[in-house]
């Protein structure tokens, strides 16, 4: 059980005896000025910047920067959630206000950034951002300029949103990265990110969409990867400024065993997927059988070009052919890069088609866009010297430990939804050929270096038949 402090006691159990109300993190944009959350984060950022041991500013910086295994890694939705429990505490204890919840920005819902980070005299504005941000419109710039949206990563598997030990998930590489391309500056690199005060209220976002498929992923069924749950994380700062107890996966895995919750769940009606529709008389469906199909195509050494990956032919006559929906096709598509910098790329996938007029069409699956500034995974996480004095160091790299080894060569892995995208290639009419694209390029038009290369392609598909009884 982890301990929760500094709350009222609002709630009882089945004894009668009180428990610790959750606190509730808000909308910033939906919050007046002179909020209790605001200006306790404003006092305690303000303390913490001033500060030169472990409970400073530049202390979350550098957690954030030195511990690099929790980008493109499974381990970014737990590492940065245990970052922001630990940081809202130390905002408690600092700011005198042992209720404070951090707020979070729905850019999706938003727009536009609040008026709390675009007006010069709020403590929240932060001059090292790209210039124009008060009129740039998130969401109709992103639906201008990449095709993808949060549809299929509420819809998609356990790996395809949380990702592999060594790929990132669709939540990290989609959403998250976009906003911290576009707002650029600190943000745009991880060694830099937390100085942007806007980096807590996007993480808390990110938090809320975890929170939000973690509940229909068990409704549906869902089950997480045992080595998941059991990654530890050791790394961070308590409000004593001392080392914080290591949590796993598995503890933070539900936001109220931490003591908090979100005022709103994410309102898309896309979170939950359309029904099949049943023939007259039938209710239910039974699986007759599964059949797994994995295809991979790896470019050594690594190519500019876009790869490539045509579908067999038996597969597709197989969807072709399903004119009852007999069939579901469910899958996770890797794309990688050797590159160790892939700053202001995007990865372009696509269904592609062939009829048999020799001519082409493509289905967009989704548009991902690497966190700027990957940096290369350590062959371990071993001991690093504290960056700030008084920073305490995990228990697992103690100081004077043995020295980090030198940074091994790292694909950087990004996992995608694939499978109903390629379904509904087969069904439209007969094709030649199907297959799946990985393109990258840059989101700044004006540069002329060519982007990262990709490294490999694989497409992992689990096909269904039902019946209906």
């Amino acid at each position: 059980m982890l301990a929760l402090g500094g709350r009222a006691f609002a709630q009882t159990d089945s004894g009668g005896l009180p428990q610790p109300a959750l606190r509730i993190r808000r909308d910033v944009a939906k919050l007046p000025a002179n909020d209790p959350n605001l200006l306790a984060l404003a006092r305690a950022r303000q303390i913490m910047l001033a500060r030169p041991d472990a409970l400073s500013w530049a202390t979350q910086v550098s957690i954030h920067d030195t511990y690099w295994g929790q980008h493109g890694t499974w381990r970014f939705l737990p590492w940065h959630r245990c970052q922001l429990y630990w940081f809202e505490r130390i905002v408690a204890r600092l700011s005198g206000y042992p209720d404070f919840a951090m707020p979070y920005w729905d850019w999706q819902a938003t727009g536009k950034l609040p008026p709390v980070f675009t007006d010069t005299r709020s403590p929240f504005f932060h001059p090292a951002r790209n210039r124009n941000l008060a009129q740039l419109d998130f969401v109709r710039t992103r639906a201008t300029r990449w095709s993808s949206d949060w549809a299929s990563v509420f819809q998609g598997s356990f790996n395809s949103f949380a990702g592999f030990v060594g790929d990132g998930g669709a939540v990290e590489s989609s959403g998250h990265s976009y906003v911290h391309v576009m707002v650029g500056g600190d943000m745009g690199d991880p060694a830099t990110a937390p100085n942007d005060p806007l980096f807590f209220f996007h993480h808390c976002n990110i938090d809320r969409v975890w929170a939000a498929w973690q509940r229909r992923a068990e409704q549906r069924g869902l089950t997480m990867d045992d080595a998941w749950l059991a990654e530890p994380f050791d790394m961070f700062v308590n409000e004593d400024g001392a080392n914080a107890q290591a949590f796993t996966t598995q503890d933070v895995l539900h936001t109220e065993t931490l003591g908090y919750r979100y005022d709103l769940d994410y309102p898309f009606a896309w979170f939950d997927e359309k029904p099949v529709t049943s023939p007259p008389g039938k209710t239910r469906r039974e699986v007759v059988s599964t059949t797994p199909h994995s295809f991979t195509l790896a470019a050594s050494p690594a190519v500019e070009a876009p790869l490539r990956l045509p579908l067999p032919s038996d597969l597709i006559a197989l969807l072709a052919a399903d004119h009852d929906q007999r069939f579901e096709v469910r899958g996770i598509g890797r794309v990688r890069t050797t590159a160790e910098r892939s700053a202001g790329s995007v990865f372009n996938l696509a269904v592609e088609r062939i009829r048999k007029d020799g001519t082409l069409d493509s289905a967009p699956v989704a548009t991902l866009l690497p966190f700027v500034g990957n940096h290369p995974m350590p062959a371990a996480m071993a001991a690093m010297p504290p960056a700030m004095p008084g920073m305490p160091t995990p228990a697992a790299a103690p100081v004077g430990g043995p020295a980090a080894p030198a940074a091994m060569p790292h694909e950087h892995g990004f996992a995608f939804n694939v499978g109903p995208e390629i379904y509904d290639a087969t069904g439209k009419e007969a094709a030649v050929e199907i297959a799946v694209t990985a393109t990258a390029a840059w989101v700044d038009a004006e540069v002329t270096t060519l982007p990262p290369a990709l490294s490999g392609l694989q497409i992992d598909l689990v096909v269904t038949e039902y019946r209906w009884v």
